[in-house]
């Protein structure tokens, strides 16, 4: 699935991403999409396909999504599981 919605990630300015798998539980991941600006990283969390294509991947729960900042990056949407994600700080 995630490849699947490359385009749309692609309309919004996506230079790149990762995805991290937690090595305690292989079923929870991290997604990590770095956009050109932080309007185009914006507009991904915004775009109505993207909870779509989570449920399609099999997200069965509400994930954490934020937009983080730095090390050359203007925008990067970070998507996971809210008791980890947010052990990181914004900008580092």
């Amino acid at each position: 699935m995630f490849t699947e919605h490359e385009g749309v990630r692609r309309k919004h300015g996506a230079t790149g991403h990762a995805l991290l798998r937690a090595t305690d539980d292989p079923n929870t991941l991290v997604i990590v999409t770095e956009f050109a600006t932080a309007d185009g990283a914006q507009a991904f969390m915004a775009d109505p396909t993207l909870a779509e294509a989570m449920s399609r991947g099999g997200v069965d729960s509400q994930p954490g999504v934020w937009l983080w900042d730095g090390a050359g990056v203007d925008g990067a949407v970070v998507i996971g599981p809210p008791s980890r994600a947010t052990t990181s700080r914004k900008g580092s």
